[in-house]
């Protein structure tokens, strides 16, 4: 995911807004194309195991966009990874604002696993 750099009005008016705003864009998309190359390597070796895959990289309001691509895509189940490490129902209630807003803007069942690499 992606997050919305703003670009503030006033800086878009000007010469050196117009420099800035073309910066944000173009971390934009480096920050894009750098998740894509992660993400694929990810995806090749769940692949190789025989599990299918796909990558989409969202651009916008995190807990948004998430929820509203898993609404349109129809999933049956997500998984996600958490940072918080809760048990119980104190992980639910103390999930990051981010997965609690999925969870709560979706019908979809969503699966949290612990979010570190081993």
């Amino acid at each position: 995911m992606v997050e919305n750099i703003p670009i503030p009005p006033l800086l878009a008016l000007n010469f050196e807004g117009q420099n800035l705003a073309n910066d944000i864009r173009s971390a934009r998309s480096e920050l894009r194309a750098a998740m894509y190359k992660t993400l694929d390597a990810k995806a090749k070796n769940l692949q190789k195991q025989g599990i299918a895959t796909s990558t989409k990289v969202l651009h916008g309001v995190p807990y948004e966009e998430i929820a509203g691509f898993i609404d349109n895509e129809g999933y049956d189940l997500v998984v996600m990874a958490k940072r918080r490490k809760l048990p119980g129902i104190k992980g639910i209630l103390k999930l990051g604002s981010v997965s609690r807003k999925i969870l709560e803007k979706t019908s979809c069942p969503i699966l949290f696993i612990d979010g570190e690499e081993k």
